[in-house]
């Protein structure tokens, strides 16, 4: 096989392991968006809970004043 060959053959193994680790960043890119994307409903999920136990606590509070009265 001549020079050029060699250099043909290696730089389509070139592209074709290019592309294969742009398909690999394209993958974990996109599993990290939904990861995130999960912990940001999280995030507002517990944010809520901590919302709904504040209002829970106040109307216990509530509830004792009124019925001391």
């Amino acid at each position: 096989m001549s020079d050029i060959g060699l250099q043909h053959r290696d730089k389509e193994i070139i592209d074709e392991n290019l592309m294969m680790e742009v398909g690999n960043v394209y993958k974990e890119l996109k599993e990290n968006r939904c990861m995130n994307k999960e912990l940001r409903i999280l995030g507002i999920m517990k944010k809520e809970k901590c919302q709904w136990e504040e209002a829970e606590e106040k109307e216990k509070k509530r509830k004792k004043i009124t019925e001391f009265f």
